[in-house]
């Protein structure tokens, strides 16, 4: 399967799951979404495809391309109308032929766009990295005392830094939390539910995730149904790290723990008024998300699994091809006026020649009367 059409797979799968979002975003774990996203992401990445029999291309395809590429040859406009098909027994056509005759300069285009996707990217990271290099190191006493709650073998290591207005974390092996300088250290209940979110992102290593999606982007930037998996896969990863929060200090911490975002939202938008209607309308979805978090049964946790399943197996995977070579050569079919292919009727033909392809189809007209 081609980049395009891995693309295209793509757009399908990252559809199905922006339609189950939308209708299901408050029902089941969110971090089911994540899990989602990261499916689709693998499956954009993997330099080959998986073919699964009862994958929705392989449901589709035969009917597909032999209907519509007889539809017009049923129309008996002469006395006897010959069909000449050209059968050649080496599987089927792509399932998106149209992808196949892209113009040259298009690989071009796409190395440039990658570049260009790579420099934003690179220049976000390390522009953040040059910030964050004047943050203090909380000593590890004052560290081991606030995260008491890890139980990682990587080391955690927190700093406090002037020039941030959010809390972030970085690093997948060696994770460090850079907590604003203005945050009030005092009010240790506020900083537990901040670090504990934080902490959550280390424990499911949402930086490798994000980098893998930053890839994907790289790769598919000309598809802007990416672009909004990466947008989506990020504010997904925030609201399941506070749905574990309110998971580990009990329902009863949803108010107390959206006092908390709120406070943040307000001092952060004192320092940069520019980015207030985004950060406000992000903040408003994840208090009212917080909200609604009720314990998820076990039903809805197994529901959860079938589900990702379900839609991995379905949309992930590619066309099965039957590949049932019996002859080394190509075999002809003659369809006559009648709608008969070799004596049989026209509908047994799907099934006649599943698994090969149509190489070429010529009308003879015989205009005998």
């Amino acid at each position: 399967m081609s980049l395009t059409e891995k693309s295209v797979t793509g757009i399908f799968l990252i559809s199905v799951i922006i339609l189950i979002r939308l209708f299901m975003l408050d029902k089941i774990p969110k971090r089911t979404f994540v899990i989602l996203w990261f499916v689709s992401i693998i499956h954009l990445l993997l330099p080959f495809s998986i073919p699964f029999r009862l994958s929705i291309y392989s449901i589709f395809n035969v009917n597909k391309n032999v209907f519509s590429s007889l539809g017009f040859l049923t129309q008996n406009d002469t006395a006897l109308s010959i069909l000449d098909l050209k059968v050649l027994l080496y599987g089927k056509e792509s399932f998106f032929p149209f992808l196949k005759n892209l113009p040259p300069w298009f690989s071009w285009v796409w190395i440039a766009g990658s570049i260009i996707c790579a420099l934003f990217f690179l220049y976000s990271y390390f522009h953040f990295i040059i910030k964050s290099g004047s943050s203090i190191v909380m000593s590890k006493k004052e560290t081991e005392t606030i995260i008491n709650f890890n139980t990682l073998r990587r080391n955690i290591e927190i700093r406090i830094s002037d020039t941030i207005d959010v809390p972030l974390t970085y690093g997948v092996f060696n994770p460090i939390i850079i907590i604003p300088a203005y945050y009030d250290l005092r009010n240790n209940q506020d900083i537990r539910y901040v670090l504990y979110h934080e902490y959550i992102h280390i424990k499911n290593f949402d930086s490798a995730i994000k980098i893998i999606a930053a890839i994907a982007v790289l790769v598919h930037w000309f598809n802007p149904f990416v672009w909004v998996l990466y947008i989506l896969l990020s504010r997904d990863i925030e609201l399941s790290c506070d749905e574990a929060v309110i998971k580990y200090f009990g329902e009863e911490s949803k108010t107390e723990y959206a006092n908390t975002l709120i406070k943040m939202e307000e001092i952060k938008s004192s320092f940069v008024p520019v980015c207030n209607f985004f950060n406000k309308s992000l903040i408003e979805q994840r208090i009212l998300s917080i909200m609604r978090i009720k314990k998820k049964s076990k039903i809805i946790i197994i529901f959860s699994c079938l589900l990702v399943l379900g839609v991995s197996f379905l949309f992930a995977t590619s066309e099965k091809k039957s590949l049932n070579i019996t002859h080394s050569k190509p075999r002809v079919y003659m369809i006559n006026g009648n709608g008969e292919v070799n004596g049989h009727d026209i509908n047994d033909l799907p099934e006649k020649i599943k698994g090969r392809k149509i190489i070429s189809i010529t009308r003879i007209k015989n205009n005998s009367k």
